[in-house]
């Protein structure tokens, strides 16, 4: 089974473009590694598994979703009758830490990135990431009209990673809504379709943001409050937002919903950074208070 079989199964498959292309990568890497005339078995896929990470070039989450790919492909080929059997089926993936790869800033050093911004363009920006949890790729996506009231509320309509509409929401903090209201003044006039955020000078004037140049606006406020090292990015806001909320007072699921997790797994990466907090918050313990 060899390109076109590959080839079948990438146009068969209703993914993304970026998908396609990382499936490509992975069942090439994979074919690549299968003899001539030889069957595939779940032998050679575990080793297939195992020279990945021999080889140091790939983590364990990247080898995971190479042997997802591959598991995938076979899937598509039993059910057209291209294979007898998957023999990725039983090949289990590594396992990966569950972590995040980028610091959390200290909650006074957080107010410090927010007064460094100098225009209300970059305020917003900080306030949307560090209050709302915001992706660089939502903050680049948000148009005017996806602020609206809900129940009373200020919201923000977010089409967020891998999303294809606008399905979840923020709500905005009176801090957020004052600093939209500012940047709105300085912007001038403007229609509800309008990107959020656009460039504002030379060639891009008007026409929106890229991630790459948030990127660069949230490291430069980085820079200026004297925060910025290697593991701390663009991507560190949204971090300091859930440790922030948990240190706070929010559940498990409130700080799911803010950040639109799928899994409440994925929100409790973060309680590394405020596990003391909220152990002690309602200890199991004083539940026996009056048992006994």
């Amino acid at each position: 089974m060899g390109d076109p079989a590959v080839a079948a199964f990438l146009l068969d498959k209703d993914v993304k473009p970026h998908t396609r292309a990382a499936y490509r990568s992975a069942l090439d890497a994979f074919l690549a590694r299968v003899p001539a005339g030889q069957a595939v078995t779940p032998e050679l896929v575990r080793q297939y598994r195992d020279e990945l990470l021999a080889s140091g070039n790939y983590s364990p989450l990247s080898v995971a979703s190479y042997l997802s790919a591959v598991r995938t492909f076979f899937s598509w080929a039993v059910v057209h009758g291209l294979a007898h059997a998957n023999p990725a089926a039983e090949v289990k993936a590594p396992k990966a830490e569950k972590k995040f790869r980028r610091d959390v800033i200290p909650a006074p050093l957080a107010r410090v990135v927010l007064d460094a911004a100098t225009d209300t363009r970059a305020r917003l920006i900080a306030e949307l990431m560090l209050r709302a949890g915001l992706r660089g790729c939502e903050v680049v996506r948000a148009n005017l009209g996806d602020r609206q009231v809900k129940q009373g509320r200020d919201i923000l309509n977010v089409q967020g990673k891998g999303r294809d509409g606008k399905d979840k929401f923020v709500v905005l903090a009176p801090q957020v809504v004052a600093a939209w209201d500012a940047y709105l003044q300085d912007r001038g006039p403007v229609k509800a379709a309008d990107p959020l955020f656009v460039g504002a000078r030379g060639s891009k004037a008007g026409a929106r943001l890229t991630t790459r140049t948030v990127r660069t606006i949230v490291n430069e406020l980085l820079v200026a409050a004297k925060v910025k090292e290697k593991t701390v990015t663009t991507h560190s806001l949204r971090h300091t937002c859930a440790v922030e909320l948990l240190r706070a007072g929010a559940s498990w699921t409130d700080v799911q919903g803010v950040l639109r997790h799928a899994s409440v797994d994925t929100t409790a990466i973060y309680g590394a950074y405020a596990a003391d907090e909220v152990r002690l918050r309602q200890p199991a313990e004083l539940l026996l208070a009056n048992t006994f």
